[in-house]
């Protein structure tokens, strides 16, 4: 009876992470910088955990305002490398 409940339990616990996997690759690339998937879904939960009416967008929409973002994002990074050393 115990073995049952502990598998059960360690089921539980990681079952969450296994559905939640997500596959990854690349989106776009700026200079000698990738961004991937899921640095673009990081970006749309940021974006989200800002302006919570950005809700209301269309997911495609925002989704494209996501790679936007971080494009501009990563740009503004390079420029600033660039001229700092």
């Amino acid at each position: 009876m115990f073995k049952i409940i502990t598998v059960l339990l360690f089921l539980l616990i990681f079952e969450n992470k296994m559905l939640h996997s997500s596959e990854n690759f690349i989106v776009l690339k700026v200079n000698n910088n990738i961004i991937t998937k899921i640095d673009v879904e990081n970006e749309y939960r940021y974006l989200i955990a800002l302006n919570s009416n950005l809700e209301k967008l269309d997911k495609e929409k925002l989704y494209t305002l996501s790679k936007e973002s971080i494009l501009r994002e990563k740009i503004k990074k390079d420029e600033i490398e660039k001229y700092i050393g």
